[in-house]
Order: structure tokens, then sequence, then C-alpha cells
């Protein structure tokens, strides 16, 4: 699934007019990468070989010349040891921070058929990501694991909505239900009912 957003515009509440913090995407991801594979004295070979990915593609990433599809991103963040967050976060600003809905964009699949819309600033060095999911009817989104440790917990809003985790049965859950679950294993989330669905999405990196 390809990322086809920007990130949300903040605002600080002590300014009158908001302030966008967020530099051109690609630029941030190419940045982050190459700042957290010197980190861990990786080279890009190596961190191709971690990530089963082919060297070119972490060549293009860290020029700034490739689209990255979500599931890219988890796989590098996963050979890094680092939150998805550390490779689109951008320096937030201290203090309080709003997120407008009409001033803020959405992670998005090309179809448009599964969208999430982050609910705070990404920040690296924060262990807590939270969203707000929209899904069509009919969609499945699958995710690969994530870093052992992590969890996700997640409230429906509106509609229905399946979660597969491993190889558990999938769990129903309706509007106002909530569930928590180890994220470090594949999981999926569906919208088995007839109207788009929505929920909230914490995910919480082991520390």
């Amino acid at each position: 699934m390809t990322i086809h957003f920007s990130l949300p515009e903040a605002t600080s509440v002590s300014q009158d007019r908001p302030k966008t913090l967020w530099p051109n995407l690609a630029t941030i991801i190419a940045r982050n990468i190459s700042r957290l594979r010197f980190r861990a004295k990786l080279s890009q070979e190596a961190l191709a070989v971690k990530t089963g990915l082919d060297r070119w593609d972490i060549v293009r990433l860290e020029a700034g010349a490739a689209d990255a599809s979500i599931a890219l991103l988890w796989r590098i963040a996963g050979g890094l040891g680092v939150p998805f967050a550390a490779l689109i976060a951008a320096q937030a600003p201290r203090g309080a921070v709003v997120v407008r809905r009409d001033r803020s964009e959405a992670l998005s699949s090309p179809d448009g058929y599964f969208t999430s819309r982050a609910l705070v600033p990404f920040d690296q060095n924060s262990p807590v990501e939270f969203y707000e999911v929209r899904i069509v009817p009919g969609h499945v989104e699958r995710a690969e694991a994530h870093a052992a440790g992590t969890t996700e917990a997640l409230t429906v809003t509106k509609g229905v909505v399946e979660i597969t985790v491993g190889r558990e049965p999938p769990y129903r859950l309706e509007s106002g239900d909530t569930i928590n679950f180890q994220a470090d294993l594949p999981h999926a989330y569906a919208n088995t009912g007839y109207e788009s669905a929505v929920f909230h999405l914490v995910v919480h990196y082991r520390a």
C-alpha cells in the first residue's frame, strides 16, 4: 500500500496562525532512514539483508527518490529496531499542540479503501502512536508483525470491524467495543459491515 499523504499540520495553541511543522515527507524519510542506519552501524547492504529488501530500495529511499509503502516502511523499522514513527517523524514543537481535522491529511491506500489519520504529531521518542482509521465495507487490511513487544488497542466508533491476530479466530467488534492485542504477530483489520467503519487505534511499543 503506497503512502499518498502529507503529514498533519499541527498548530501550537500559543500561536494565532497555524504553523506547518513538517517538511517534504520523502525528505523526512530519507533523512531518518540514513541517520538511524548509521546509528545502528549498518551498511545499506546489511539493512537490505535484515529487511529482505533490495539494496536499491534503500538507496532510493535515502536519496528521497522513491515512493514508500506502509508495508515497506514497517519492514525497515523492524530491521532498524525502531518504532514506525521514527521513520516519518519531524521535529515537533514544545507545549500543547492542536491538530485540526480540516488541516490534516491521512495515510491512504491508492484505492482509498483504508485511511489512517494521525491524531498526535509523530514523535520518534514517544512509545505511543494514536490514529483514527477508516475502512470501507468489504475491505481487509493486512499488517505484518511489528517489533517484539508491540501492542495495539483499538476502539470501534462506527460500524463493524473484525480483527484477526496470528492464528486466532477473528474477533467481531461493533461500535463502542475495544480490543487489546499483541501486534508483534501478523494481524488484519476487516470491515464486515455494510457501511464505512471508523476506529481509534493506539500503537504502543515496548520501551
